[in-house]
């Protein structure tokens, strides 16, 4: 799920780029960025859902059924685009 972290990380930078205040962990920046317009509020769920996936894939590694993670990854990849798309929208305004 290196993609998840990449993601979380940008949120990051976005947050501390823009001076929205110290995040008290990784779900607070999905909500503060998007308080701020840098993405929407269904895309801040799109990745608190990612990181819950991503987390529970690191805590469960041995019982993971990689078939069924397989498909639900490849069903959404369209939300790292469409990650992409927000936040390249919100820093060309």
């Amino acid at each position: 799920m290196l993609f998840s972290r990449a993601i979380i990380d940008v949120c990051a930078l976005l947050v501390v780029g823009l001076r929205l205040g110290l995040p008290g962990e990784e779900d607070d920046l999905f909500e503060r960025l998007s308080r701020h317009g840098a993405i929407s509020t269904p895309m801040a769920a799109t990745l608190r859902r990612m990181k819950g996936l991503r987390n529970h894939l690191v805590s469960a590694y041995g019982r993971i059924n990689d078939e069924i993670v397989f498909e639900a990854v490849r069903g959404r990849l369209g939300d790292f685009d469409a990650f992409k798309d927000e936040v390249l929208a919100f820093l060309k305004r």
